[in-house]
């Protein structure tokens, strides 16, 4: 992190209450302080968001990279306490605004569709209380500030070039610093692991894996040492990441054939249960959103089909 300090960089690790590495706040700039991502509002957010902070500072814009809570539910108290703007790409910014609606909305949504499409009651119900307990740590944000695909903001000495790669959201957004070729990635780009993109079921707009896989090859050719992504530490070599996110998501879209493929057809939860076995609670919840992403892709493929319901369930097959 010594030559992220001498650009300016600093980071924040505020804690979640979920499974989940803890979400990455950078705070780029001295004086007048540029923050991006937030986390949560749990437990010791607030301190941990202030202690990157010297005296005097004070955080004046906040640029989310994409609507989930885990990047956003602090940025109501920080505006509280700073008077920062908040910022974030138009398809993702209801999220931003109207924070505890929309998470109980995209539950409702995802209920909805888990149901359609296999996931047993008994299963589904459990999530609600999930969601309700994230939508206790945020509020929603009275102003939100819109920023598009290819605008620049200046962070303290560091030009940041916004650049929108939807796929893990639909207003997901990457933050390019070209001069010090560094990467904000949020969680486009992780270390470790490749990111889910999500079946959204809340906008119209796209997300999902066809415009995640869009999103990646923008992503080729950019000048970056160094990634900093929105959970876990930096990473080198971002060609070869986009590569195994590649290969990934290949062997995904083939082993789902595969399973539509030997079973003759089958519910998406049936999928789930193939692809995942040993998943569980929320694990199991990501599972199946992954899951219907990735026959919605494969629909607009021509490589899957829905051939019925039964039941009000859903099923898909693999096309003839």
């Amino acid at each position: 992190m010594d030559g992220l300090a001498r650009a300016g960089v600093r980071r924040a690790r505020v804690k979640l209450p979920v499974p989940v590495p803890p979400t990455n706040a950078w705070y780029l700039g001295r004086g007048e302080v540029t923050l991006i991502d937030c986390g949560l509002l749990w437990g010791d957010a607030m301190e941990r968001l202030r202690e990157p902070l010297e005296a005097g500072e004070r955080i004046a814009r906040i640029l989310v990279t994409h609507g989930h809570p885990d990047h956003h539910g602090a940025a109501a108290a920080l505006s509280a306490e700073h008077g920062c703007r908040v910022l974030c790409h138009p398809f993702d910014s209801r999220a931003v605004r109207e924070y505890r609606a929309t998470l109980l909305e995209r539950f409702s949504r995802w209920a909805k569709a888990a149901a359609e499409n296999g996931m047993p009651e008994v299963l589904v119900a459990p999530m609600e209380e999930h969601y309700r307990r994230l939508a206790s740590f945020g509020a929603d944000v009275a102003r939100v500030e819109r920023i598009n695909d290819g605008d620049r903001v200046e962070a303290g000495g560091i030009e940041l070039d916004a650049i929108h790669v939807p796929g893990h959201t639909a207003g997901s957004l990457v933050f390019l610093a070209r001069r010090q070729r560094l990467l904000f990635s949020g969680d486009t780009v992780l270390p470790g692991i490749t990111p889910n993109p999500f079946f959204e079921g809340l906008f119209d707009e796209a997300s999902g894996p066809g415009p995640f896989l869009e999103s990646l090859r923008r992503l080729r050719g950019l000048n970056v040492d160094v990634v900093l992504p929105g959970h876990g530490d930096p990473l080198r070599n971002l060609g070869a990441v986009l590569d195994s996110y590649e290969r990934h998501h290949a062997d995904r879209r083939s082993a789902l054939v595969e399973c539509l493929t030997s079973r003759g057809g089958a519910t998406g939860f049936e999928v789930v249960e193939t692809l995942f076995p040993n998943a569980s609670g929320v694990d199991r919840w990501l599972a199946m959103a992954e899951v219907l992403g990735h026959l919605q892709h494969l629909e607009a493929l021509g490589e899957a089909q829905r051939f019925g319901r039964q039941g009000g369930v859903l099923s898909w097959r693999a096309a003839p």
